[in-house]
């Protein structure tokens, strides 16, 4: 029997390996062959383990078959792509909704040199006076996806869980390695930043789950009354097509469920707004140390100010509240307080089940 598992496990890597050299030819069809034996095969070495899976389990591993293929194609594409071209040694990732403070952070970052953005591509724009250090590139092509799939970044929060198997997803993530390539050519620790990918950037986890490169994920978190009361105002400036105060606060919600479970058990760290505006230097020691494991105390360009700050919770007028579904809110703040408190460092388990609680009860409430 020992021998028998053996020689199946040996038949696992050899379908892996043919279904990559048929990748690797643009041969598609014999790629899902092989992926369909691996499938067939892999449920044989559970059963000789002898492990039970009814006939539904089955056919669920077959039926998997094409996702498990476009999961294979992407990390395979990657690792071509990083093979034969420039790429970064590490590719840091700014997370966080509109409004929280991303472009300010982000600029405190480059300016004091923990991370790279190609200053000549930098947008200013009177919304954004400090500039919102983001590839226009990156965002487009983040946009372009939501087109095609009938969404916008207002309505982002209704996107399909499967997306990320579609072949949208494909010629996604081949655009945004095309853009590292050529916009951030010669930059080993550049920063990525589009509030869009708090939804997105699932569509990347097959890439950085598996350590095939460096990824770290900086996460800023704000309050939601802060974030939806400079949304309507910047909307009121911005746009003709207008969302509620309701709206927004539901994309603030599902933003922070969606990055907490895209970034879960993944190099992370969590930046308060607050902190972001008040102590600069202390956001400049945490970040180096969850960086590069070294200490700078003191920012040589604070960058940030008082005045970037257009909204405080704590002096704005009860009667805003007002404007919101309360359980929805008190859901949002609960959530709020839950993700800044600690990074998780401590208690993980716990607060990762408090939070599956809460969405457990915002899934009802919806």
């Amino acid at each position: 029997t020992s021998h028998e598992f053996f020689s199946k496990l040996c038949l696992l890597k050899g379908y892996l390996n043919l279904s990559k050299e048929f990748i690797n030819l643009n041969d598609l069809k014999s790629a899902k062959l092989q992926i369909n034996k691996h499938i067939n095969i892999l449920i044989e070495v559970i059963e000789l383990g002898k492990i039970t899976i009814n006939k539904f389990e089955k056919e669920y591993f077959r039926n998997y078959k094409d996702k498990f293929f476009k999961n294979f194609q992407s990390i395979y594409n990657f690792c071509s792509f990083k093979k034969y071209k420039k790429f970064p040694k590490r590719l840091t990732f700014v997370l966080g909704n509109h409004r929280n403070g991303t472009s300010a952070l982000t600029g405190l970052l480059c300016k004091n040199d923990l991370l790279g953005f190609p200053l000549k591509k930098l947008e200013i724009d009177e919304h954004n006076q400090k500039g919102y250090w983001e590839l226009r590139s990156i965002w487009q092509n983040n946009d372009d996806l939501l087109n095609k799939i009938g969404l916008n970044w207002k309505s982002i929060y209704n996107i399909d869980s499967n997306w990320i198997y579609e072949e949208n997803c494909f010629d996604w993530q081949n655009n945004f390695l095309n853009i590292i390539n050529q916009e951030l050519e010669g930059l080993d620790f550049p920063v990525i930043k589009d509030p869009r990918f708090c939804f997105l950037i699932k569509g990347l986890k097959f890439w950085y789950e598996i350590d095939i490169n460096k990824f770290s994920f900086i996460i800023p978190i704000r309050h939601p009354l802060e974030v939806v009361l400079s949304l309507k105002k910047r909307q009121k400036n911005m746009d003709t097509t207008f969302a509620s105060s309701s709206e927004f606060l539901k994309l603030y919600v599902s933003s922070l469920f969606e990055l907490e479970q895209a970034t879960r058990y993944i190099d992370r760290l969590i930046i308060d707004f607050e902190e972001i505006i008040n102590d600069p230097n202390s956001v400049i020691k945490k970040c180096s140390l969850f960086l590069y494991q070294k200490k700078i105390n003191k920012c040589k360009d604070s960058f940030v100010t008082q005045k970037l700050r257009h909204q405080n919770y704590k002096y704005i007028d009860n009667s805003e509240e007002d404007l919101f579904d309360t359980k929805i809110y008190g859901l949002a703040c609960k959530l709020y307080k839950l993700i800044k408190s600690g990074n998780f460092t401590e208690n993980l388990n716990v607060s990762i089940n408090e939070i599956d609680k809460l969405k457990n009860i915002y899934s009802k409430l919806n």
